[in-house]
């Protein structure tokens, strides 16, 4: 019984040593693709980024629900949408400077999402994203949208145009208002 213990033991020992070492190897190739200046240079842009209206949240909400409130993992267990996920997405778009393989990109955003959010929240990653989405027509951002699509500003959107923004950042050219 002493030895079957200590084989146990012997066993989680050696997984947690490879655990930890796997773990260590991404995280060095993680700051070598994007260096901590890189890193709080997004992060302040996340945390500066001009809040939106109340209505544009809300009405977020009802198009993803759990959206502002879930983190990466229970985002997966869930199967709902994760906010600092998506901004991690945008930003590894714009760092991409050599060639990554599946795993690479996959550890990549793992990292550069739990980093996101250690230090942002939910409803700071979706005004950034709002703020820096192509909404096709060389329109960025929803303020720049709002203007080309209903010349309205977005504090004057009503619940349906406001949805149909909102749905065109899942799927700009599907939601095209000009397109219907």
């Amino acid at each position: 019984m002493k030895t079957i213990f200590k084989i146990w033991i012997l066993i989680i020992g050696i997984f947690l040593i490879l655990f930890m070492s796997v773990y260590t190897y991404h995280w060095n190739q993680f700051e070598k693709n994007l260096n901590t200046r890189e890193l709080n240079n997004f992060i302040s842009q996340i945390n500066k980024s001009k809040e939106l209206p109340k209505n544009f949240y809300s009405a977020y909400e009802k198009v993803n629900p759990k959206s502002s409130e879930n983190n990466l993992v229970l985002s997966i267990l869930q199967k709902t949408e994760c906010q600092s996920l998506n901004v991690s997405r945008r930003i590894f778009n714009k760092v991409k400077r050599q060639r990554l393989n599946r795993r690479e990109n996959l550890t990549f955003e793992y990292f550069l999402t739990k980093e996101i959010e250690r230090n942002t929240t939910q409803r700071q990653c979706i005004t950034w994203t709002a703020q820096e989405f192509n909404f096709l027509y060389r329109t960025k951002g929803i303020e720049q949208a709002s203007e080309f699509y209903f010349k309205k500003n977005v504090t004057n959107l009503d619940k349906d145009q406001l949805n149909t923004l909102i749905r065109m950042m899942e799927n700009p050219v599907k939601n095209n208002p000009l397109r219907k």
